[in-house]
């Protein structure tokens, strides 16, 4: 069955329309699927944002534990040292007066008293190391200490480590944003002048078509005329 020019016509306009409604679903499609993205890219580096401020505030907790923990060390140390050394003088005056006594024939009751209370004063002063030592300070806790300030050194250049990966990830997130935008745009731009190359071709078509209608109708009734 051959086709009349109008009907030519009719069934090309319904090709262009069909086409533009397929290459539409396309575009559309495709800047779904870009914004999809584009909003995942976004949440995920939300996340990273919040992972990070969560890294850096365990860092932060984890700093203020190790300098405590350093000043109680320093602290234990310096008041060991000062009752040895306290220790040390006490013992020296002791073996003073022991010297002295034995060389001495007779003590008086001074002499006695003296000694008396630098030995009362000697065993003040190791009971205090002793408890100190015994109650804080003694050799396993030390060792505990000196271990858990390297555990928390060890935390915290983890933390460093962890915070540069991020800000890493971070940055090359950003930089694929402006990427996906400009494809969207690009999208944009194409599927806009499709359609108004499309909607010429269509105008061009009805206009033709109406013109072609117009002659069809002129030639008929001049034909009509005639007869």
């Amino acid at each position: 069955m051959v086709l009349s020019e109008d009907e030519n016509h009719i069934k090309m306009n319904f090709m262009i329309l069909s086409k533009r409604e397929e290459t539409e679903k396309h575009i559309i499609a495709d800047h779904s699927k870009l914004a999809v993205k584009l909003n995942k890219l976004k949440l995920n580096r939300q996340d990273d944002f919040t992972t990070n401020s969560r890294l850096q505030e365990e860092s932060a907790v984890l700093n203020h534990k190790n300098s405590i923990l350093s000043t109680k060390i320093n602290n234990y140390i310096f008041e060991s040292n000062k009752v040895q050394r306290e220790i040390v003088v006490m013992e020296c005056k002791i073996d003073e007066f022991k010297t002295s006594r034995r060389q001495a024939t007779v003590v008086n009751d001074k002499e006695n008293l003296t000694m008396s209370l630098l030995f009362k004063r000697m065993d003040l002063h190791k009971n205090k190391l002793n408890e100190i030592w015994e109650n804080e300070t003694d050799v396993d806790n030390i060792k505990n200490l000196v271990e858990m300030k390297k555990s928390l050194e060890a935390k915290k250049t983890q933390l460093r480590s962890n915070i540069l990966q991020l800000q890493v990830k971070i940055s090359e997130r950003k930089n694929l944003i402006p990427k996906f935008n400009e494809e969207i745009m690009i999208l944009k731009k194409r599927n806009a002048a499709y359609l108004k190359r499309m909607t010429r071709k269509l105008e061009y078509l009805e206009h033709s078509l109406t013109e072609k209608k117009k002659t069809f109708i002129n030639t008929d009734i001049h034909e009509y005329l005639k007869k």
